[in-house]
């Protein structure tokens, strides 16, 4: 009995040992991998970023930002047609090039409280249609 447990704890050195070396090898292999992309994207005479000066600008004045609600009004006029067709290509994917029409495009009824559970009926029930 005593002997087993001798032969066990041998056996738990040496996986775990192996488990070192193969670990600092898989380690050395990547910084050799590093060192080697380092080599070989340095071009000589090119400055780094590190080694170029930085040219520090003045910063220049910023007009007065519009209020969102006229921004993400016109940004929705703007984007409606890319939405369409946006949405319109993923149905005819879904459709597997199957004959269809477009009838309409509403926005899902999701509210700033609105839950994961909530979400994720959502989806389910979108990806029922």
């Amino acid at each position: 009995m005593f002997t087993d447990i001798i032969f066990g704890l041998k056996v738990a050195l040496i996986g775990m040992g192996v488990t070192f070396v193969g670990l600092v090898a898989l380690i050395g292999l990547v910084h050799l991998n590093r060192i080697i992309a380092e080599s070989i994207n340095k071009v000589p005479g090119k400055k780094t970023a590190e080694e170029a000066p930085v040219k520090k600008e003045a910063p220049k004045p910023q007009a007065k930002a519009p209020a969102p609600a006229a921004v993400k009004n016109k940004a929705l006029k703007a984007d409606n047609g890319s939405v369409v067709a946006a949405i319109t290509a993923a149905v005819s994917v879904m459709m597997d090039g199957a004959p269809f029409k477009l009838k309409s495009v509403k926005k899902a009824q999701v509210s700033s409280n609105t839950n994961a559970w909530d979400m994720v009926a959502i989806q389910e029930q979108n990806n029922n249609l």
